[in-house]
């Protein structure tokens, strides 16, 4: 019996049948696979409910703050039956205002709703990759059955055009060769055959996954795990576990907790209102109402979900769709990208780079091949490059320039294909001349590709070729002579320690490093090989390849992107840590960063030190070493918690780190334990493998060109360059999104405080102050929401990607916020607003002094002979054209400092003239502000509307001599930004700084 602790399918296929109790030749019987499938459940991946989506919505509705909306909603409605049992006069107002903020309601509830990312598409993703029928062997006959009745023991039949519906391990394979790339997002075929096995199932070819695509040759194989205990259904449960709370919502719950407390303060003041100065229960209704409307940031949701939809459409110019609306937001949080390397670093387009052919090495890329007269040993080194190729040009592709045409193969293949056209004239000629009529592909069991070739010498005699390639230390070994010049000489110690040496320096400069040897073949030779091309499965069977002739190294590279260095630069300029995380080898890991810039060039490895110094590595100070590469195979056989105990240290010794050979739950792993280590953790990945770090980071992100399916799906952004200077972009169009975000915040607060004063005024001085419900929708609407949308557009003050995150100061509304725009704009909002309506009332008639006192006699309908200062008595219909008159000059005392703030409030720091006006929009709705303050002075709509003015008089006297003492305000509030300002440049770091910049 195999050792129960090595991974069942490095078992012998006997010892599986016998482990799951099951018989290559009969199959499971029926009973005991129905047994199983009650035990085990079906063969499908757990999906978790959808649930009712008007449920989901209901439930976005009664979250955060918007159950205060709620909340005045029905104290409105409460409001509207008390004053309709009261009296017979019809008043709509506050009928109209809870209809407003019903509506109000709903709609921060289908905001929340569409910011939502929905988990079940995620789900649902994975498990479309199931085939829906396969074909089993049970009781000894073949049986068509659905895909979730499979069961572990099942012998699984394939064959060409199916999807293998459970993880399998081969024991028969007659040409079989599957597609993985729904899971991997590379269509790459890939040979599967029962003799080659590896501990990684990933590595090992006797192995076949769930949802991967049979594509040639048929075979059987017997499950080994089903519905989430296949390698699909691990990434599938790992993709959805929870994920971490999105910035938005960290921010919707940061208001929530302010109007928290704001509520609590309302509420004392209500018991004071009621228990100390005996204010009625229908008055305390409209306090209660009013201060909440005033108060409360109501259209903060909307102004985040149009703020994010624009930072949307501003990332999609730069080639990065965002597909979760809140990601937007969250991206410029970011403090640690782990990013993959392939295809987000470089171009995923390999390159031939060097030649080492004639004992001679030659820089491909800095060579102009049109002007070298080449060597026959070079041209020789191309024949066989080409012949041991098993790249092919696509169909349909006549009349197009060579270098254009599509090809089908391997990276490495392809670039030779094209390389060899500088030197091959056609190489379908080549090719049919010499006829391939043997093939062992490339695999990564052996690391060798040889190819049989059968052409005609200059006497018209058929003579057979062998060609080989593969790792240059494994050809090298089988070969005995060596090509110069014209002449074939021995291959001694030196000439193999010299070719030793040139293929380890271009594997450790990051190239993909492949050699290449001859032998013509005698009769006997040929005679053998043919017998094991009749052979069923030959391309497998062990080939003796001795006594070959070097021919050359071919190294090729994916070179890195033009601007990724830049963009590196910038991610260490913001800082912000980056990580690579990669399969590939070390060797090629550690040179790629280095190119791109994640190991900078000032940062040494151990590796490095230990070379410079000419020391052993033991021997190198710590304190020396800023950059590692760590070979995570090297940790796999460790436990989960020493495993993640080293990333850890890892992550807090080096400040440029790089994982390479990492495995799915590695991947996880690095990012979990950068989240638990307090980062905001963004993650690239393309395929399958990537989905679980994917879902896991903060921000996710996908590639548009080379994701799989499932990748995407679970991403929550989608480069569409696939292209990392993209997502550092992306990342600095988020930081000004939260920067434009404050600023829009501070603005509507501002106009808050004259509201809140007209309230308090009238509990504690009873002062008829009529801040009509109306008025603060004017101003929380038209004046304030719509206006803010404009500031979303202007640009950053500094660049932003000098700036660290802001992981300790994430905080929409802080308390240097509300300073200014409470205690420093706000008070001298209401201050001008107060001050023009005292001036409306004292030319009525009514001076301060009056005013004291006679809130609730002034509201009472049924008094008609209330005396002003100057003893005129006032009837209630005279009272209330006054109120208008009022509450006119006090939405446009508020109107015009709110359009000089809306100026002001674009910088924070910088000087306004520094900055410009370029922000056209901005311009517009300040100026149409006040148009529109005007406009509703002169609206006159009974019992609907009530800045209802009745003559041009009072419009005139209303807006002409307000304005005239408003300005004195508004001169005041431009002073004390610009000098607040100043002093915030002057003096950086200061206490002013600490107080006042939010």
């Amino acid at each position: 019996m195999e050792d129960t602790t090595a991974p069942l399918h490095t078992w012998n296929i006997e010892d599986i049948c016998e482990y799951l109790e099951t018989d290559l030749t009969t199959g499971l019987s029926s009973e005991v696979a129905r047994e199983r499938l009650k035990e085990k459940g079906p063969n499908s991946f757990t999906i978790p409910e959808e649930g009712s989506k008007l449920l989901k919505y209901f439930r976005n509705c009664f979250w955060g703050f918007n159950i205060t909306t709620i909340i005045s909603c029905i104290i409105s409605f409460l409001i509207h039956f008390i004053e309709r049992a009261k009296t017979e006069i019809y008043d709509p107002t506050y009928m109209v205002t809870g209809i407003i903020l019903y509506i109000i309601f709903l709609f921060s509830g289908a905001v929340r709703y569409l910011q939502a990312n929905d988990d079940y598409e995620v789900a649902y993703t994975f498990s479309t990759f199931l085939p829906e029928y396969c074909t089993v062997v049970r009781n000894a006959e073949k049986v068509i059955i659905h895909s979730s009745d499979v069961v572990v023991g099942d012998i699984l039949l394939l064959c060409y055009g199916l999807r293998i519906a459970a993880d399998v391990c081969i024991f028969e394979a007659d040409n079989l060769v599957v597609n993985n790339v729904t899971l991997s997002g590379f269509s790459v075929p890939i040979e599967l055959d029962p003799r080659l096995v590896h501990r990684d199932k990933w590595v090992s070819r006797n192995v076949g996954f769930a949802c991967s695509h049979v594509i040639k040759g048929r075979g059987k194989g017997i499950v080994i795990a089903c519905g989430d205990d296949t390698e699909v259904g691990v990434m599938a449960n790992l993709s959805l576990m929870p994920r971490p709370r999105s910035r938005a919502r960290k921010h919707i719950i940061q208001v929530t907790v302010f109007t928290l407390f704001v509520g609590i303060f309302i509420s004392f003041c209500s018991l004071f209102a009621v228990s100390f100065i005996g204010l009625p229960l229908e008055y305390t209704l409209l306090f209660i109402n009013g201060l909440t409307i005033a108060s409360s940031p109501m259209m903060l949701p909307t102004l985040m979900y149009f703020s994010m939809k624009h930072t949307r459409k501003r990332m999609l110019t730069k080639n990065c769709y965002v597909r979760n609306l809140e990601a937007t937001s969250t991206l410029g949080l970011t403090s640690v990208i782990c990013s993959d390397m392939v295809g987000t670093m470089t171009h995923n387009r390999m390159r031939v780079s060097e030649i080492y052919v004639n004992n001679e090495l030659f820089m491909a890329e800095d060579t102009n091949w049109g002007e070298v007269k080449v060597s026959e040993r070079f041209k020789e080194l191309m024949r066989v490059a080409v012949l041991c190729n098993d790249a092919s040009v696509n169909p349909g592709t006549n009349g197009m320039p060579f270098l254009k045409k599509g090809m089908s193969g391997n990276d490495y293949d392809i670039a030779i294909l094209k390389f060899s056209i500088h030197f091959i004239f056609d190489i379908d000629v080549l090719r049919r001349s010499h006829q391939r009529v043997f093939n062992k592909p490339y695999n990564s069991m052996d690391h060798l590709h040889i190819t049989i070739h059968k052409t005609v010498d200059e006497d018209d005699t058929e003579v057979y070729v062998m060609l080989l390639k593969g790792y240059f230390i494994l050809v090298l070994q089988r070969c005995n002579t060596i090509a110069v010049d014209d002449e074939e000489i021995p291959l001694d110690e030196m000439l193999r320690d010299n070719i030793v040496s040139v293929g380890h320096r271009l594997q450790n400069d990051g190239r993909r490093v492949y050699a290449f040897s001859y032998k013509e073949l005698s009769g006997l030779e040929y005679r053998h090989y043919r017998k094991l091309m009749r052979m069923q499965n030959s391309e497998h069977k062990p080939i003796d390849c001795t006594d070959m002739r070097f021919v050359g190294i071919i190294g090729a590279h994916d070179p890195p992107r033009a601007n990724i260095g830049n963009a590196v630069a910038q991610c260490r300029s913001s800082g912000i840590k980056l990580v690579l995380i990669t399969r590939t080898h070390v060797h090629f890991a550690k040179a790629v960063a280095k190119k791109v810039g994640v190991i900078a060039s000032d940062s040494e490895t151990v590796e490095d030190v230990a070379q410079r110094l000419n020391i052993f590595e033991w021997q190198v100070p710590s304190d020396l070493v800023t950059a590692a590469v760590i070979n995570m195979a090297d940790l796999a056989h460790l436990d989960i918690n020493s495993q993640r105990m080293e990333i850890r240290n890892r992550l807090l010794c080096y400040s440029d780190l790089v994982f390479a050979a990492t495995n799915l739950k590695q991947r996880h792993m690095i990012v979990d334990v950068c989240q638990g280590m307090g980062a905001v953790v963004t993650v690239i990945g393309s395929g399958v493998h990537d989905t679980p770090a994917i879902r896991k980071a903060n921000v996710g992100v996908a590639k548009g060109l080379s994701s799989s399916h499932a990748s995407k799906a679970c991403a929550d952004v989608i480069l569409m360059d696939d292209n990392f200077a993209t997502v550092v972009n992306a990342i600095e169009e988020s930081r000004l999104l939260f920067e434009n975000q404050k600023k829009a915040l501070c603005y509507i607060l501002s106009s808050n405080m004259p509201q809140i004063l007209a309230y308090f005024l009238f509990i504690l001085l009873t002062i008829p102050i009529p801040v009509f419900i109306y008025v603060s929708f004017i101003i929380d609407i038209l004046m304030d929401l719509v206006p803010a949308l404009s500031l979303f557009y202007e640009k950053a003050e500094t660049d932003l990607m000098k700036q660290a995150p802001k992981m300790n100061d994430d905080f929409l509304i802080n308390r240097r916020l509300l300073f200014v725009s409470y205690f420093q704009v706000g008070v001298i909002e209401a201050f001008a607003a107060m001050t023009s309506y005292f001036i409306v009332m004292s030319s009525a008639g009514f001076f301060p002094e009056t005013l004291v006192g006679l809130g609730i006699t002034w509201l009472d309908e049924a008094i008609n002979d209330i005396t002003d200062s100057y003893g005129q008595e006032w009837t209630r219909a005279a009272r209330l054209n006054l109120e208008y008159l009022g509450a006119a000059a006090f939405l446009m005392a508020i109107v015009i400092l709110q359009s000089i703030n809306l100026f002001l409030v674009r910088t924070g720091r910088t000087n306004l003239l520094y900055h410009g006006f370029n922000n056209h929009l901005l311009n517009i709705l300040a100026i149409a502000m006040i148009c529109l303050g005007f406009v509703l002075c002169l609206i006159d709509m009974p019992q609907y509307f009530c800045l209802r003015l009745h003559n041009f008089n009072d419009f005139a006297f209303c807006s002409f001599d307000c304005i005239y003492h408003v300005i004195p305000f508004g001169i005041l509030l431009v002073i004390v930004e610009s000098v607040r300002r100043y002093f915030l440049r002057s003096h950086p770091g200061g206490w002013l700084e600490m107080e006042t910049y939010y």
